[in-house]
């Protein structure tokens, strides 16, 4: 194929959606790594005997959350000495979102590990009258939440975001068959393959099903076929472009700039349907202004890759027959460099 100073209509046809996937990615906490996973306050572990089961777990939450809605966190049932972190800060519990929300909204998706006392949720929410999209990590120690930590991408920072007619797939609950059920140590590894394959442009490094989908912020970033958009959904602005799968985004080379994911926290793990959640911070230097993809092509990096700046997302994978099927993300932008608070360097 030619290089880019030829010009060809499908060069730039192909550049142009190369960039619109590039900046879905930069908004929606795709995962780039080039170091080793990190274990962070023992959220990578099972924890036998955490002493609270997939109802408890579930009690929890439903108590947090309506705590969280009644702007009341006298309500919910914390441990001694919880912590809160709200878009990677560390608050006191009762500010922040505890002061603007109005009220949690229907779209909730949910993800319990009862092995390591662990929850993570997607869900809708409105603040201040405004519609807003989050992510929940809860730890639980006993029946007591001792972590509560939200991402939250709110519309007045982000253009990259959907709210309406968001729906649960039923995919996400489907349990494995019994002669599908990989490890948790295994999960975790193909999944970690996901990072070093972005930052390498490789999507051979990925166990990908030719069917993966991917939704970030509530919009579709990747996959087979656009799907349609959820009845009552409102457009999300201009034209669509087209979508590539999973793996050749990889290949295209555009997600290349991004040098690091550290930490890398895997916190829910479910055998039985194949699921893993974690919460990764993605470290975008902004000194790569090109890459070249397996194609041969050098492409530039849009104005919004070329700034230092760093992405802390919740991101979730279900994995079926040892292949990625599906992820779903919520990220936001914070300053480069930002420290997690739940990482060790942190506490």
């Amino acid at each position: 194929m030619g290089g880019r100073g030829r010009g060809s209509g499908r060069e730039n046809r192909a550049l142009r959606r190369m960039s619109g996937v590039l900046l879905a990615l930069l908004l929606g906490g795709g995962a780039f790594a080039q170091t080793p996973a990190i274990k962070a306050d023992g959220l990578t572990e099972a924890k036998p005997g955490a002493g609270c089961s997939r109802v408890c777990l579930e009690k929890a939450l439903g108590g947090f959350l309506a705590a969280l809605a009644a702007r009341d966190a006298g309500k919910a049932a914390l441990a001694p000495g919880a912590r809160y972190s709200e878009n990677n800060v560390v608050l006191p519990f009762g500010q922040g979102l505890w002061r603007t929300i109005d009220a949690v909204g229907e779209y909730r998706n949910i993800v319990l590990d009862d092995d390591a006392g662990q929850i993570g949720l997607f869900f809708t929410l409105r603040e201040n009258g405004v519609p807003q999209l989050a992510f929940l990590r809860l730890k639980v120690e006993g029946e007591r939440i001792a972590q509560a930590e939200i991402l939250i991408q709110r519309r007045q920072a982000s253009k990259f975001l959907n709210t309406e007619g968001l729906i649960v797939k039923p995919i996400w609950d489907q349990r494995l068959a019994a002669g599908d059920r990989p490890t948790r140590a295994q999960l975790i590894a193909s999944v970690d393959t996901y990072f070093d394959g972005l930052s390498a442009g490789d999507g051979s490094k990925v166990p990908f099903s030719d069917a993966c989908e991917r939704i970030e912020n509530g919009i579709q970033t990747a996959g087979v076929i656009r799907l349609p958009p959820p009845v009552g959904a409102s457009p999300l602005g201009g034209p669509q472009r087209p979508l590539q799968r999973c793996r050749d985004q990889f290949n295209a080379g555009v997600t290349r700039y991004i040098q690091a994911v550290t930490p890398r926290r895997y916190a829910v793990v479910d055998e039985e349907r194949g699921l893993v959640f974690g919460v990764f911070d993605f470290q975008h230097p902004g000194d790569v202004t090109q890459v070249t993809g397996q194609d041969g092509v050098s492409r530039p990096m849009p104005e919004a890759a070329i700034r230092p700046f760093t992405v802390p997302a919740g991101e979730l994978f279900k994995l079926v027959e040892g292949k990625i099927v599906a992820i779903e993300a919520v990220a936001v932008t914070v300053p480069f460099g930002m420290p997690s608070p739940w990482a060790p360097a942190a506490r």
